[in-house]
């Protein structure tokens, strides 16, 4: 029996080469058409430090070129603790923001009792809304975001 090199386990191998290299080619495009833009920041309440930890949304409304749409964007997010610091992540841990128009939410609750998780106190008061933050196309490859919460009225 003659072998001829062309067994399940090298085809295997040259769909996995082939798939690598169709994804490689992607991945570049994607970089060069859509490249991220560093954005980290503090939050502050009140002027003063995070009463809890928290988290800031960035919730995407307009594509930065007027050719895109905003389902070409994605929305991204940063953890903070109680020193306010974040740095935002869209696809990967700490990676940045696609280019567009980002409305900002913010959470920071913490529980009213260790016995009743459900009964928790936010932070944020009602109805506030940050500032919207702009990542420009073509701008600095980082930009600071910084943004001070007002005291929230305490429940009774």
């Amino acid at each position: 029996m003659m072998m001829t090199g062309r067994g399940p386990g090298r085809c295997r191998r040259n769909h996995a080469v082939v798939a690598s290299g169709c994804l490689l080619v992607v991945l570049s495009a994607c970089s060069r058409t859509h490249s991220l833009v560093n954005v980290s920041g503090r939050v502050t309440f009140d002027g003063g430090h995070c009463p809890a930890e928290g988290a800031i949304y960035f919730v995407p409304t307009r594509a930065a070129d007027a050719k895109e749409t905003t389902a070409l964007i994605r929305p991204g997010s940063g953890r903070f603790s109680a020193d306010g610091l974040f740095v935002a992540s869209s696809f990967r841990e700490g990676d940045g923001l696609l280019p567009g128009v980002y409305d900002v939410r913010i959470a920071c609750v913490a529980p009213l009792s260790t016995h009743d998780a459900s009964d928790s106190q936010s932070f944020v008061p009602e109805g506030f809304t940050p500032p919207s933050l702009e990542v420009k196309t073509g701008g600095p490859r980082s930009m600071r975001y910084d943004l001070d919460v007002p005291a929230a009225k305490s429940r009774p």
